[in-house]
C-alpha cells in the first residue's frame, strides 16, 4: 500500500467531495449517490469506488468501515484512498484492518469516557 500524493488542489477537493457523499450510506446500499460501493467478502470494512482519477489515475477507493453508536446512524471512518489499479493484498488488508481497529478503540474510549463533542446549532449550516 502507498501512500497517497494529490498534488493539486482541485483534485483534492473533488476527492474530499466524493468522500462526503458517505453521510447517506447505510450498510444495505450498493450505490451512495452516483458511487458503487460494497464490502469486501469476509471482512467488516467497505469500499466506495471513484471511476474518476482527477487526470492522478484511473480512478480510486476510498476504503472505510462503520462503528455502530447510539446515534442513529453510527459513524464512519474513512481508513484509506488507494488507487483503483492497486491490488487489495493480503498486506493491505492487514494494516486496514489495524487502521479499523485503532478507529474502533479509539472510539469506545472517547464515546465510554464522556467526551462527545455535543452538536452545536452552527453544525447545521
Amino acid at each position: 500500500m502507498h501512500h497517497l500524493v494529490m498534488p493539486r488542489l482541485a483534485a483534492r477537493a473533488q476527492l474530499r467531495r466524493h468522500a462526503l457523499k458517505l453521510r447517506f450510506w447505510r450498510p444495505a446500499d450498493s450505490q451512495v449517490a452516483d458511487l458503487d460501493c460494497f464490502r469486501i467478502p469476509g471482512e467488516t470494512l467497505f469500499v466506495l469506488e471513484l471511476a474518476d482519477g482527477f487526470g492522478l489515475a484511473d480512478g480510486f477507493r476510498i476504503m472505510f468501515c462503520e462503528v455502530p453508536n447510539p446515534e442513529p446512524d453510527g459513524t464512519i471512518y474513512v481508513l484509506a484512498v488507494l488507487r483503483s489499479d492497486e491490488p487489495l493484498t493480503a498486506t493491505t488488508l492487514a494494516i486496514l484492518r489495524g487502521r479499523e481497529r485503532i478507529a474502533r478503540e479509539r472510539f469506545v474510549a472517547c464515546f465510554s469516557s464522556g467526551a462527545v463533542i455535543a452538536r452545536t446549532e452552527d453544525d447545521d449550516d
